[in-house]
Formats: C-alpha cells, sequence, structure tokens
C-alpha cells in the first residue's frame, strides 16, 4: 500500500509524563499462562448497581506474566531487515510488497532498518498471539498506521534493551479498509506494549497509540506527539511500568468505550507521572491511583470520570450523576493544576489513601472538587485550592475529617493547618490564586479546632462535625453532598467547548498558563 496525504497541522498542547502503573475497570480480568484476559468478577465488591468496584481488585490480576515478558529467543525469532524497497525477511510467514510488510502467523518477529513511508501490517488468525520486538526500527508512514494491527489475538510490542525507535505519521489519514484508522500504532485487538529500549512516536494528525481493545502499558520509555489523544484505549489503559513523555492536543490518556459501561477505565498502579500541559490530563469512565507520584497541568479538567452516552445511546445530561462513574485514590502522591474542574466524578469520589494536592481553577464556574453523586474521604491526606463558587466538600459517609474553608478574597501564597496549641499539621502552596480550600488529613478530627491561614487571611475552624463547611457550588445538578446552589439558569458560565467541538461547556475564561 501507499502511504500519503494532507498536509500536516500544529499540535495544541504539551504534555510529560513518567508513568509506572495503571489500570481500573468493573470485571477483574484475569490472565491466564498465555497472556488471554477474562472478564470474571474474581470476589471484586459489587456496588449494587450490577457493577464491580474496581477498588478491590488486586493489581496482580490486572496484569498477566505474559504482559511482563519482554525476553525472547533470538535463534528462533522471524527476522525481518526494513529498507525501502528493499526489505528482507528470512521466513516466508512474512509478506513483502513494496514498504509494506504483513505478518500473517503466530509467532516472535524481531523488526530492525527503515520504511520512509511504509507500514507493518498484522493480519493473522483471531487465535494468534504475536510478539513484535523493535530493534531499533525506524518507520514513517505518512496518510495510515506504521503499525496497524488488523487482526490477531493479541500482539506483545517489545522494545529491545537499549534500543531506539521511532514511528510517525506526517499528514492526514486516509482510509484503506473499512476500519477508521487514526494512530500511528492502531490495533484492533489487545495490545501490550513492554520492554527496556525507548519509542518515539510522531503523529501530525489523530493519535499516538491506539487499542480498541485493552491497552497495557509494562515496561519502556516513550516520547509521543500526538494531534489528538497520546494514549488511547477502547476498553481499557492499564500501566504497570514506564517513563513517557507525552505532547498532545487533547487527552494525555483517555479510555472510553460507549457501548460497555463496564468498561472503559483507567488505573494507575505506580510510577511517576508529569504532565506539562493537556487539555484533560487523565480521562475514562472510571479511574483508579493505587500509587505513583503524579504531577500534572490542564487547561480543563485533571481527572476526569465522565461517561458519554446513555443506555439509549443519547447523550447524557452533563449536569446528571452518572453511576457507572467514580474516581477512587487509595495511594500514591498526585498533583494536579487545573483550569476547569481539579478532580471531576461525574459520578462518585472516593479517597482512601495517599496525597493529593490540587491547584484548582481561577474562575467561580467550575471547582478543586466536582462529584455526581457522592464523594467520601476515609484516609489520605487532601488539599483542594479553588476560586470559590462551585467548590464542593467530602460527604457525611466519610470517616476522617474534612474542612472547606473560605477566604473573603483572593489569595496567593501557602495554605497552613496548625492544631489548638500552634503545631504545623501540613502546608500547601497553591499555583494560582484561589479562594476556597478542602483539607483532609487524618489529624483533623471532630471536636478539635484549628486555625487555616489561607495566604495573608486566618481562619478559626472547629470541627463540631466530621465534616465542616458544605460549598454554594452546584456541583452535578446539586447531586453532591456538598449541597450546592450553583447557577439559577442550571449553566455554566461563559460556555466553550472541547477541542473536538463535542461535550461539556465550560467557561470562556480558562487559559493556558
Amino acid at each position: 500500500m501507499s502511504c500519503r496525504g494532507k498536509k500536516s497541522m500544529a499540535l495544541a498542547l504539551v504534555l510529560m509524563m513518567a508513568l509506572e502503573g495503571c489500570s481500573s475497570g468493573t470485571g477483574s480480568p484475569v490472565a491466564d499462562q498465555t497472556g488471554q484476559e477474562v472478564l470474571e468478577n474474581s470476589g471484586a465488591e459489587n456496588n449494587g448497581s450490577g457493577n464491580i468496584n474496581i477498588a478491590s481488585i488486586r493489581e496482580e490480576e490486572m496484569f498477566s506474566d505474559r504482559d511482563k515478558e519482554i525476553g525472547y529467543d533470538d535463534s528462533r525469532a522471524i527476522h525481518i531487515a526494513l529498507k525501502d524497497q528493499q526489505t528482507e525477511s528470512d521466513s516466508n510467514l512474512v509478506e513483502i510488497e513494496g514498504n509494506t510488510v504483513t505478518i500473517k502467523e503466530e509467532g516472535t518477529y524481531l523488526l530492525s532498518g527503515t520504511l520512509s513511508n511504509g507500514q507493518v501490517v498484522v493480519d493473522a488468525e483471531n487465535t494468534d498471539k504475536i510478539q513484535l520486538v523493535l530493534k531499533g526500527v525506524n518507520i514513517n508512514c505518512d496518510t495510515s498506521a506504521a503499525l496497524y494491527v488488523k487482526q490477531a489475538d493479541k500482539v506483545f510490542l517489545t522494545l529491545d534493551s537499549g534500543t531506539k525507535n521511532s514511528l510517525s505519521n506526517k499528514e492526514d489519514f486516509v482510509a484503506v479498509d473499512d476500519n477508521n484508522v487514526d494512530g500511528v500504532i492502531f490495533s484492533k485487538d489487545d495490545l501490550t506494549v513492554n520492554g527496556e529500549g525507548t519509542l518515539t512516536i510522531q503523529a501530525a494528525y489523530g493519535h499516538g497509540i491506539v487499542s480498541k481493545d485493552d491497552l497495557v502499558f509494562t515496561g519502556g520509555n516513550y516520547q509521543i506527539q500526538a494531534a489528538k489523544q497520546a494514549v488511547s484505549g477502547k476498553e481499557s489503559v492499564r500501566i504497570a511500568s514506564g517513563t513517557f513523555q507525552l505532547k498532545a492536543g487533547k487527552d494525555g490518556i483517555h479510555a472510553e468505550d460507549d457501548e460497555d459501561e463496564t468498561l472503559g477505565f483507567v488505573y494507575i498502579a505506580g510510577g511517576d507521572i508529569t504532565i506539562e500541559d493537556s487539555y484533560e490530563g487523565i480521562e475514562g469512565r472510571k479511574i483508579d491511583i493505587t500509587g505513583g507520584n503524579i504531577t500534572l497541568k490542564a487547561s480543563d479538567d485533571g481527572f476526569n470520570a465522565a461517561g458519554e452516552n446513555d443506555s439509549s445511546g443519547m447523550m447524557r445530561n452533563p449536569m446528571e450523576a452518572d453511576e457507572n462513574c467514580y474516581i477512587h485514590i487509595s495511594g500514591g502522591t498526585v498533583n494536579i493544576d487545573a483550569e476547569g474542574d481539579g478532580i471531576d466524578s461525574n459520578g462518585s469520589l472516593l479517597i482512601s489513601g495517599g496525597e493529593i494536592y490540587v491547584s484548582g481553577p481561577t474562575n467561580s464556574g467550575n471547582g478543586a472538587l466536582d462529584y455526581g453523586s457522592e464523594a467520601s474521604i476515609t484516609g489520605g491526606i487532601l488539599v483542594a485550592a479553588g476560586a470559590g463558587g462551585m467548590e464542593q466538600n467530602f460527604g457525611s459517609s466519610s470517616t476522617q475529617g474534612s474542612m472547606l474553608v473560605n477566604s473573603s478574597a483572593m489569595q496567593t501564597g501557602a495554605i497552613v493547618l496548625k492544631d489548638s496549641s500552634g503545631k504545623e499539621i501540613l502546608s500547601y502552596t497553591p499555583k494560582k490564586a484561589y479562594g476556597s480550600a478542602v483539607i483532609s488529613t487524618p489529624e483533623v478530627k471532630k471536636g478539635e479546632t484549628y486555625e487555616v491561614a489561607l495566604g495573608e487571611e486566618t481562619v478559626s475552624v472547629e470541627m463540631t462535625e466530621n465534616i465542616y463547611g458544605t460549598g454554594s457550588g452546584m456541583g452535578h445538578g446539586g447531586h453532591g453532598m456538598g449541597g450546592h446552589n450553583g447557577n439559577p439558569d442550571g449553566q455554566f458560565p461563559g460556555g466553550g467547548k472541547r477541542p473536538d467541538g463535542e461535550r461539556k461547556e465550560r467557561p470562556a475564561e480558562s487559559s493556558i498558563i
């Protein structure tokens, strides 16, 4: 095939990430000996609506041994030496036509060399498991995927230790079959990427890496520049380890499945993530953070748990709660700088551990915390600062104390919490001006009195109940336990749309700093 197309367009936003861990969902994917994943309950808790609570799923149930296996036998691997119009292979299992290389059967394939405008295609039986080892590969395909998994059971893409590999497209994607190929790596089936090498992806149009099933990372170093999503999985995105530097016009990590409300999830189990700029940092129907260090910047929401459509296929009312969505943070350290909502769940929000710091919106049309049904905190440390006006606190189901405090004017400088003896409990300095803050630590207890410094203003807080302060914004249609009044017309102020012109109105004041 030929890869031709239109001119490139500039990217809008920047993300840089270093990751070690991701996965989430509603059922427990249990791996068999070959890496095949079967969706089972496996003892996971049911939330009462027929969906399984991912919080009860263990990390080892998300990643098979095969997902993490990066070894191969060089003497038994099928070698493919890529070269423009002169590609060679030592096996008749590889079809070569011009600059298109097609892999048709199960096995391990070792690729090296360069194609200036070509493509590697996997088109095998739907029961075949294929390992592709990249060992110094450079492939550009102007108008399609440089690597296209058309059919297989599962593909394992291994970055050989110490090697540098690059894949790219330069022009608009052109349809070559019935599939809507729109990523530099595009897989119709399960895709696991691992290894100890480096992979650079340049996507002038479309996405960086796309899987229409599960997308799993268990190692490797990634530099991805994409006009749309940098990393996108339909059923799930799961990251066990790796280092990522991403530049994306839309979301950094995105999972979405409109056909099945139990899928479309992101699960982060560990690592060190830095997102320097994005539209939304991490978006999926369900988001689980169990460890790692995450720092992100977003022109809209930092974390966003959202479902696109209801069961009839109609777009949901963005002001209504969605019981299929949640965010659960149980470990790790999270730092969010967001112009939209800092942490936004269209359903529930649960904090049970970790450290979370949010420098939220400077406009009153968004909140540092925003949830649709309920929110509770049972452990961990959280400081979430925002402009005020749409702020929400945790609800009465919380077992750990939480306070929402407001200043009389917008402040800059540190938020400092002290106990009644004057001992400092915590200190956090937001990156932007703020007018309110939600604060929760294990040291905040009912019956105690605290002093909170919000920049130049000091507020005394007496915890007569477990939750102090309920806020004044509406959140998702007043569903949150914060008890908000919101705008009388039920709309966000200012308007504004996502980069693709779809879904979710947002204030016009938000900007990239």
